[in-house]
């Protein structure tokens, strides 16, 4: 089995590594799906945000952005796009904000356009 370097472009906020993200204690060990299931309280609820793993599979480093408007694409994989359709609705960055005012994780100005690289 390789290891895959993908490209990536998302729109939020990076966390730093003392960033405490509410998925990390021990009752969900980091698995933002299982949370989010706690939280919502049901599966029908589509968690409001997407979290990317913008550094390894081994020492994972992540941004809180909004869902559905990045691109990826793996080493070797060239992937045609249009940068016309990266925008993010005013409606959509006051979600992001919302969420991470709500479930208090720390995030300063506004929201950017992230490009970044996955290991793993």
């Amino acid at each position: 089995m390789g290891v895959s370097t993908d490209g990536e472009i998302s729109f939020g906020y990076p966390c730093d590594d003392d960033t405490n993200l509410p998925w990390d204690d021990e009752n969900y060990d980091g698995d933002i799906d299982e949370w989010w299931h706690a939280v919502a309280g049901g599966e029908d609820h589509k968690i409001p945000v997407e979290l990317v793993n913008y550094c390894g599979i081994e020492y994972p480093m992540y941004a809180v952005t909004v869902p559905g408007i990045g691109a990826s694409c793996s080493r070797g994989s060239p992937q045609v796009f249009d940068p016309a359709k990266l925008v993010a609705t005013d409606e959509q960055i006051e979600s992001l904000k919302a969420f991470l005012d709500k479930y208090e994780i720390e995030y300063s100005g506004e929201p950017q356009w992230l490009l970044t690289s996955y290991w793993g």
